[in-house]
């Protein structure tokens, strides 16, 4: 049985990225949800444009936590 290192990048640049909080494997749509903590606008931007070597992505910003 061969192991798939399609992923192996991806996987490696979220690793060493102390921007990524959490990086899970998901179902449905998309393959992984991270968690990223920026510090400004700009710092988000830039982790983006790097993330796009790897894959389209879709963002949600949390705008507040309720508990």
């Amino acid at each position: 049985l061969a192991l798939n290192t399609a992923h192996s990048p991806f996987l490696s640049f979220v690793q060493s990225h102390d921007m990524v909080a959490e990086t899970h494997r998901v179902s449905g749509e998309g393959c992984y949800w991270l968690r990223v903590r920026a510090g400004s606008p700009k710092e988000l931007n830039d982790f983006l444009e790097e993330l796009l070597k790897y894959g389209n992505y879709k963002v949600s910003l949390s705008i507040d936590q309720v508990k």
